[in-house]
């Protein structure tokens, strides 16, 4: 245990408060001589308490939660038939898939974030805003009609392709899932294939699987089907319809902290805030930045670094990245109710469960581990 530890996550940009300095404190000196498999063993133990109590909450049926700092990986998962390669349904986290491989092409090359969309795919005649417009969400963007009324494939392309803007002003971001869909639709185009096996290919080649489809939770859909409805009519598209594991989840992270999937120049603007007037806790692609008042504001907590950034989706999963502290979780459930946006109960359980998260996860970047890679994963 290093107590100059609590002095490099304060320097980070780390905001914690003094009862939480001073549990961090007691942790360090209750802990001094103790092996670090018997720490873990402490941790795992409140780890698992603490998940137990979320799944009794009534808002959520099944969990894969993890926590990842200093090479070591904590794994609690539960209930029923859930393991560790269960995949979940995340939803809107699946924009920051599609981000990540966006910027990627932009590092190769490929395309240019000042690239027009009507000028690298004429079927978005009506759309003149810029690649960099779309990952920002600049401005406003709509359809006609509602793609997720469509009743099937071919209706709701025709209803995308009809996209265009209402507002010209790009001071103003708007948070929405065309811009995302729209950019798979052009990925489509440049690679003349499906923007499933472009993005499953892609993350493939970094031993990241998403969308194996071989142990999956529905979210409430006995089809398994993705939750959204505009990517159950339309399959896998740039804001919706990833399936993941927490095993795979834990491979994204590291790979985007490492350098691998994202370039530096990229990874530390991803906690820029971009989004003033509507919402003052996103950025990029409408992944969260922190907030000063925390996770009731924002699902990337205070007490992370000032370059640490994190994505719900509807379905209730979050995965939450630290870059300058190398330090991630992710918390993937089946939500109970469809629409936790009308569920209060959703998001006080989860912001109780997060808080407690965290608080592990920085007793967990306390213990010295510089030659040990561990890995505990533990049932409820």
């Amino acid at each position: 245990m290093e107590v100059g530890k609590i002095n490099t996550l304060i320097n980070s940009g780390a905001s914690i408060s003094k009862e939480k300095l001073n549990i961090l404190k007691k942790f360090i000196i209750d802990n001094s001589d103790k092996n670090i498999i018997n720490i873990l063993k402490e941790i795992m133990d409140e780890f698992e308490n603490i998940t137990y109590q979320y799944l009794s909450s009534g808002v959520i049926s099944d969990i894969s939660s993890s926590i990842v700092t200093n090479n070591i990986n904590l794994n609690i998962y539960g209930k029923d038939n859930i393991k560790p390669v269960t995949e979940f349904d995340i939803a809107s986290v699946t924009k920051l898939f599609t981000l990540i491989l966006i910027l990627k092409y932009i590092d190769k090359d490929i395309i240019k974030l000042d690239d027009k969309i009507c000028d690298i795919d004429s079927n978005f005649q009506y759309l003149d805003y810029t690649i960099l417009d779309l990952i920002k969400m600049s401005g406003l963007i709509v359809t006609d009609k509602r793609i997720d009324k469509s009743n099937n494939y071919n209706e709701a392309l025709n209803i995308l392709y009809d996209v265009h803007p209402i507002n010209y002003n790009k001071s103003i971001n708007n948070y929405t899932d065309i811009g995302f869909m729209v950019l798979s639709k052009v990925l489509e185009d440049i690679n003349k294939q499906p923007f499933h096996n472009i993005i499953t290919n892609f993350y493939k080649k970094y031993n990241i699987d998403i969308n194996q489809m071989k142990d999956i939770i529905g979210n409430g859909y006995n089809d398994l089907l993705p939750h959204d409805p505009k990517a159950r009519i339309m399959g896998t598209i740039g804001s919706a319809g990833i399936f993941i594991n927490s095993i795979n989840m834990d491979k994204f992270a590291d790979n985007i902290i490492n350098g691998n999937l994202i370039s530096k120049n990229y990874l530390y603007k991803l906690s820029n805030k971009l989004f003033d007037k509507n919402h003052p806790n996103k950025s990029y692609g409408g992944i969260y930045i922190k907030h000063p008042l925390g996770i009731k504001k924002s699902s990337t907590p205070r007490e992370y670094s000032k370059y640490a950034f994190s994505h719900q989706g509807y379905t209730g999963s979050c995965l939450i990245i630290d870059p300058l502290l190398k330090i991630h979780n992710n918390i993937l459930v089946n939500a109970i109710k469809e629409n936790k946006k009308k569920d209060e109960n959703f998001y006080q359980y989860f912001n109780i469960y997060h808080e407690k998260i965290v608080l592990l996860t920085l007793k967990t970047y306390l213990i010295n581990n510089n030659e040990l890679n561990i890995k505990i994963n533990r049932k409820i």
